[in-house]
Formats: structure tokens, sequence, C-alpha cells
């Protein structure tokens, strides 16, 4: 009589890292921003101490990080529609963050992001993991865009005639308006 005994084991791949895009894709001069957040993922268990979060584009080109005590570093080039907000708490990493806001993002803001943390893991030995994610350029449909265009700009031509018009017949009735208080001004002069 033999019973069998299955053991199974469970490992849970815990990612230290954890970045998002929302949206993950945009159309240019149509989205008005786009998020990229960077937080821990299960990194309680894994880090003692972060030493820096950074936010880069194609693996290379550092825009963003923070440091302890949250500290704000933005790299080298100059991006001006970037707004970023950072903080590292190292007593309780799992509320560390760098959150990144691309406004009105534009062509050369598409691209592979990659969110890196570097920390102390529970043995005091440097660690740094990383976790990537794509930017997409919607590319709409480039005539309908050209039709919106062209009727907005044949609804700006119609409007800007109409307030012509306006104009036109509020100078008239300003003339009018002269030339009757100017007929009462002389049938005054004559009453007296």
């Amino acid at each position: 009589f033999f019973k069998k005994y299955f053991l199974f084991i469970f490992f849970q791949l815990v990612t230290p890292i954890h970045i998002d895009l929302t949206p993950n894709f945009f159309v240019e001069a149509a989205t008005t921003e786009v998020t990229i957040t960077c937080v821990p993922d299960g990194t309680g268990v894994l880090a003692k101490e972060i030493l820096l979060i950074e936010i880069s584009k194609n693996g290379e080109t550092p825009i963003v990080n923070v440091q302890p005590p949250s500290k704000l570093n933005y790299g080298p080039n100059d991006f001006q529609h970037f707004e970023a907000q950072g903080f590292i708490n190292n007593s309780y990493v799992a509320d560390s963050y760098l959150y990144l806001r691309i406004k009105y993002p534009t062509k050369d803001d598409a691209g592979a992001y990659t969110c890196v943390m570097s920390y102390l893991d529970s043995a005091g030995l440097l660690k740094q993991d990383r976790d990537k994610a794509d930017l997409i350029l919607h590319k709409g449909d480039n005539s309908s865009i050209e039709d919106k265009m062209d009727t907005l700009q044949k609804s700006l031509e119609n409007l800007l005639d109409r307030v012509q018009e306006v104009e036109r017949a509020n100078q008239m009735l300003i003339a009018e308006n002269r030339n009757q208080s100017q007929q009462l001004q002389d049938l005054r002069e004559k009453g007296k």
C-alpha cells in the first residue's frame, strides 16, 4: 500500500519595480497628457533602502530621478513639457514612487521607457532592477484631421463674417441714434 505525495512548489516572481503608462498610446495634438508611474512592487521584502528611482527613455536618456530625501533631478536634455513628482520612504519602501507627466506629447516622446530602481537588499548588497514599457504614437487618419481642420477654418470664416455684419449693423444704429439725438435737440431748441 503506497501513498504518493506530491509536493507542489509555486514560485512567485516578484518584480521589484513596476512601470505603468497611462495611456500607453497617444495621438499627437489630441492627447493632453501621458502619465508614467514607477513604483516598487513587492520590494518591501527585497529592499532595505532605496537609493534611486529613475525614468529614462530608450534605455539611455535619463529624464528624471528621485533620491533620498525625495530630491528630484532632471536629466541633461530639455524636457520642458514634463512634470515630475517623486518620494522615497525607506521606512516603508512600498510608499515610494516616481511619477512623470508628459504634457501634450509629440512624436519625439514615443519610444521605450525604462524605470530603474537602485537599492540595498536585506543583506546590504547593491541591487538594480528595471521594468520597461512602450509609449506608442497612434497615427490617426490624416485625411479626417485635414477635413476637420477645413471645417473649422470655414466655421471660423463664417463666424468672422457674422461678427463683421453685427459690427456694421451696430455702427448704423449708433449713427441713427446720433441723428435722432440731434433731431430731438433741434426740436427742444425750437420749442423754447
